[in-house]
């Protein structure tokens, strides 16, 4: 079991945080039976309803508020964007692209359908008895392996809020980049789904987004756990 904890100082710092997750296993099996190219209309429909163009997209009320959650952190949200933020608007440019890895593609679909982050960890590369720490990096000492580019690319700074195991950065800026070493991939048969929230704007869509992804992995024949969510300090496991 997987254990999510959300450390004092980010409590502090986001009063409002969140953290959420829920374990699939029997992941290959299960794609074949769920739709993607109906849940991409979903998703666009869920675009479209939203009002907004790539212009006025920082103001909707939950990009906004990522944005002033990364500058909180000392991240320019124009540069380094929320994996929500950028997902809406390579779809408003391009419709709903996917990245070739089908499970990849499902829950950023799912991302895109509830206007809330979503990330994932394979398990057998994680490790099914394990701490997952929402905290704040640790410049002298944390390491990053991220995914798409390289490390220097991606500054740490003592208010910059991460997901952690131990010294290692498995998401950089809430959101923002995953780790390639605990990425999904082809193979993936084990996962694990996270969102979060870091301000009032957020909780609903974390929620939701949860929800509709167990929902639909365990009518795919799925093994689905319970979807456990941490506010503040309190931590559970995900069973």
């Amino acid at each position: 079991m997987v254990q999510l904890t959300i450390h004092p100082a980010v409590s502090t710092a986001f009063p409002a945080a969140m953290v959420g997750a829920v374990e699939v296993r029997g992941v290959r099996a299960a794609l074949a039976q769920i739709d993607l190219p109906y849940l991409q209309q979903q998703a666009m429909q869920a675009i479209n309803a939203l009002d907004v163009s790539s212009e006025t997209l920082s103001q909707h009320s939950v990009i906004a508020a990522w944005r002033k959650a990364y500058q909180q952190m000392g991240v320019k949200p124009s540069k380094y964007r929320s994996s929500i933020e950028a997902l809406i608007k390579r779809a408003l440019k391009d419709g709903v692209t996917e990245v070739g890895i089908p499970a990849v593609d499902i829950y950023n679909t799912f991302s895109l359908i509830h206007t809330a982050p979503v990330g994932a960890y394979d398990l057998a590369k994680l490790g099914e008895h394990t701490t997952i720490a929402l905290r704040h990096a640790v410049p002298e000492t944390d390491q990053f392996n991220p995914l798409g580019t390289a490390a220097e690319n991606l500054p740490f700074n003592p208010t910059l809020v991460t997901y952690a195991k131990d010294n290692e950065t498995l998401c950089w800026a809430f959101n923002h980049r995953d780790s390639a070493d605990y990425c999904l991939d082809d193979t993936t048969d084990h996962a694990l789904f996270c969102s979060e929230a870091a301000l009032p704007e957020h909780q609903a869509g974390m929620e939701a987004v949860l929800q509709n992804l167990a929902e639909v992995w365990q009518a795919a024949g799925a093994q689905v756990g319970n979807i456990q969510i941490v506010h503040a300090t309190e931590e559970r496991q995900v069973a």
